[in-house]
C-alpha cells in the first residue's frame, strides 16, 4: 500500500497541523481544501490513506468518502472529529475516526494501523 496521504481539510490551521504531524512520521502528504479537487487529484494519484474531517456534516463526508473509495478500492479512509463518539462514523466508509484533541502518538497509532507501515 502506498504511503502517501490525501488530507482533505478546509480549515487552514487544522490541514498545517495535520500535514505537518504526517510529515514527521515521514508521510508524503498532499492537500486539499475541498472534496471536489480532492476527487479531481485522486484520477490521477494512487493515495494509500485518505484523512478528512466532518466539514460540512456527517452526510456529505459520508458521501465523499464513498466516492474516494469508487476511485480507490484499497483507500483507508480515517476521519477526524471534534464530536463525541456517534453511531455510523466506525464502518460504513470510514476505517477509522480520530478525535480531536489528539496529538501526534494517537495519530501515528491510527496511521500505522490503517496502512500497515510503522511510523
Amino acid at each position: 500500500m502506498p504511503r502517501s496521504v490525501l488530507l482533505v481539510e478546509s480549515d487552514k490551521d487544522l490541514a498545517e497541523t495535520v500535514n505537518a504531524m504526517l510529515s514527521v512520521l515521514d508521510y508524503p502528504v498532499t492537500v486539499q481544501d475541498n472534496d471536489t479537487r480532492a476527487l479531481a487529484v485522486m484520477h490521477g494519484v494512487r493515495f494509500g490513506l485518505l484523512v478528512t474531517t466532518l466539514r460540512r456534516g456527517e452526510e456529505q463526508s459520508l458521501l465523499f468518502a464513498r466516492e474516494a473509495k469508487l476511485l480507490i478500492p484499497d483507500l483507508k479512509v480515517m476521519v477526524i472529529t471534534g464530536s463525541g463518539p456517534r453511531m455510523g462514523l466506525a464502518g460504513g466508509p470510514f476505517d477509522a475516526v480520530l478525535h480531536k484533541p489528539f496529538d501526534i502518538a494517537a495519530l501515528s497509532a491510527t496511521v500505522a494501523a490503517l496502512t500497515g507501515h510503522a511510523s
